[in-house]
């Protein structure tokens, strides 16, 4: 039988973290970003949360899906960083 491998992400494995402050306030003005065209008034990820995340993904080899932003955005210490003001949902969902 073959050994079954964790594709779960830890709070270790998330690096770049420290550049999230001050990349938020440059994406703050994008917040708002297509917001008009969203008449059911449901957003729940902005484009700013939205670019964070990509920005994650690149940041971190071990993040190689959609899942695994989502999974990432989910840490403890990734939300702490990405929302300090905010209570921004996962990414994702």
């Amino acid at each position: 039988m073959a050994a079954s491998t964790s594709n779960q992400l830890e709070e270790r494995d998330i690096h770049g973290l420290k550049h999230f402050s001050k990349i938020r306030k440059l994406l703050k003005s994008l917040h708002e970003t297509g917001c008009d065209r969203d008449r059911a008034n449901n957003r729940k990820v902005h484009m700013d949360e939205y670019c964070l995340g990509v920005l994650l993904y690149m940041f971190n080899s071990t993040i190689t899906s959609l899942r695994g932003i989502q999974q990432a955005s989910e840490l403890r210490n990734v939300q702490k960083r990405r929302s300090r003001a905010s209570n921004a949902p996962p990414l994702a969902r």
